[in-house]
């Protein structure tokens, strides 16, 4: 359906804003989160720069560089809080959004194909719960956007800026998060399988010019040179806690099962079999959508859409392939969960592509807005149905620990303070974070344990409600949250 390109514009960028605001409002009202708050309590006060050889930056995978770095800066600027501390994440969401918006702006000239690649890239509740979070892997997935989306202006102008500009933004994906050393060594092996089409006598034929391929490959190997100068020490220092072979799941079908499964974000729509249903669905879209790639280049491999859709599967096949070989070789485990982030991306443009090229070669204008549209409706849908204001999925048990703090804080009376407050080890980075930056004085400082204390040494003890069994004789319910967990005071304390 042709439209005014001037309303499109304005409309596409509604729906971001939209979807920007949603992100924004998670991140400033959500409680902080076990890995957030343990990033703070424990890098607040350190520089960046040194954790390029001390191993007191590395006793887990917990510190992402960039990251730390990012909200270093936004807290010392604006304050310590939520959303100072995921700021940077929100701007990589910023990044993120501008940067498919210009894809697809490139490719689809129909409104509806449009609409759809859009809601299918951005849509994803589970891709979104990490732009409102003070991790690396919203900054890295909005990172490796801008450098797809910089690998697609090559392709387009040839020129060497742009080719530049994608590895850079890839080293700084990695930087953000070491996961992207996978999409880092697809990208330098797209680079190359597309360049030896593209060389040749002709679009699609191949070839091999010695003088491209030295300056195209001199760029990733220097700075793959500089990255392993930079990040030697730290990958050995987590090597040798054993954190690569923590996380992670040991089958390929699982890893891309958890892309399903967390994209779901709980919604359950065929109840128990959701997840093996929309499993077998997306096998059944991915499969035609790599292939589709292939199909549509080789008939016409001089149109810059089906260079772009083939690296887009390149991308996705070689990460595939990379993951796997390291599993194989190294040992470390297939990407799971929120270490697959990137797959969701490349999923998303694949779909795009594959509705557009169907649109418009094989689909009569009318079918292929219908068609179109039922995709971006679901979307739509699926986000609104699953997607939340109350908590992260990855770190559900930390929806009311904020809220805990605030019930304390305006409980105990002044004279009474300070309190001892036990909590359960899942929530004591967080109940540690928002003591310090709130300055919170109604409660000494809860230190952390892996064991439940029912000897009664505590004033109060947050727990999960089904640790409440073992502490019924010490302590009686003060308050219940929503999610499982409560606020225990011991018997004879009385206000």
């Amino acid at each position: 359906m042709p439209l005014n390109p001037r309303f499109q514009a304005l409309f596409f960028g509604l729906l971001l804003c939209i979807t920007m605001t949603y992100t924004s409002y998670r991140a400033a009202t959500l409680s902080m989160t076990h890995d957030e708050s343990t990033s703070y309590n424990w890098f607040h006060d350190t520089n960046v720069a040194t954790c390029f050889y001390s191993k007191d930056c590395w006793y887990n995978a917990n510190n992402h560089l960039l990251n730390t770095w990012g909200w270093q800066r936004t807290t010392r600027l604006l304050g310590v809080s939520e959303w100072t501390m995921r700021l940077p994440n929100l701007l990589a969401h910023l990044l993120y959004l501008l940067c498919s918006l210009a894809i697809v702006r490139a490719v689809a000239p129909r409104f509806w194909v449009g609409m759809a690649g859009l809601a299918l890239i951005n849509f994803n509740p589970y891709l979104l719960e990490f732009f409102g979070l003070a991790r690396g892997y919203g900054l890295s997935a909005g990172l490796s956007m801008a450098s797809i989306l910089a690998l697609f202006l090559f392709l387009r102008n040839n020129r060497w800026p742009a080719l530049l500009a994608s590895y850079l933004l890839a080293v700084l994906a990695v930087l953000a998060n070491f996961v992207a050393l996978n999409y880092l060594a697809s990208l330098w092996g797209t680079v190359f399988l597309l360049s030896l089409f593209r060389q040749g006598a002709q679009p699609g034929k191949l070839g091999f010019r010695w003088q491209q391929q030295l300056w195209m490959n001199t760029i990733p190997i220097v700075l793959c040179i500089l990255l392993a100068v930079l990040l030697y020490r730290p990958i050995q220092f987590l090597h040798g806690t054993g954190d690569f072979d923590s996380y992670g799941t040991s089958s390929f079908v699982a890893a891309f099962r958890s892309v399903v499964e967390n994209s779901l974000y709980g919604a359950r729509y065929f109840a128990k079999d959701t997840v093996f249903v929309f499993t077998i669905l997306y096998t059944i879209a991915i499969v035609p959508a790599l292939a589709g790639a292939f199909w549509f280049f080789f008939r016409a491999p001089e149109q810059n859409w089906r260079q772009q859709y083939l690296a887009t599967a390149l991308l996705f096949l070689l990460s595939s392939i990379v993951m796997t070989v390291q599993h194989h070789v190294l040992g470390s485990n297939y990407l799971e969960g929120r270490k697959a982030l990137l797959f969701i991306s490349l999923s998303g443009l694949l779909f795009f592509f594959l509705l557009h090229g169907l649109a418009e070669m094989y689909f009569r204008p009318r079918l292929a807005d219908v068609l179109a549209a039922l995709f971006a409706v679901l979307a739509v849908y699926h986000l609104a149905r699953a997607g939340n204001l109350d908590y992260s999925r990855e770190w559900w048990y930390d929806k009311n620990t904020r809220e805990m703090i605030l019930y304390l804080n305006t409980t105990v009376p002044p004279e009474n303070a300070p309190v001892e407050l036990g909590v359960a080890d899942m929530f004591q980075p967080t109940t540690s974070f928002y003591q310090q930056a709130w300055e919170v004085k109604v409660f000494t400082p809860p230190f952390y344990s892996s064991e439940i204390h029912t000897d009664g040494r505590f004033d109060f003890y947050y727990v999960f409600d089904s640790q409440i069994p073992l502490l019924e004789e010490k302590y009686e319910v003060e308050k219940r949250f929503t999610g499982g967990q409560s606020l225990l005071r011991k018997r004879d304390k009385i206000w």
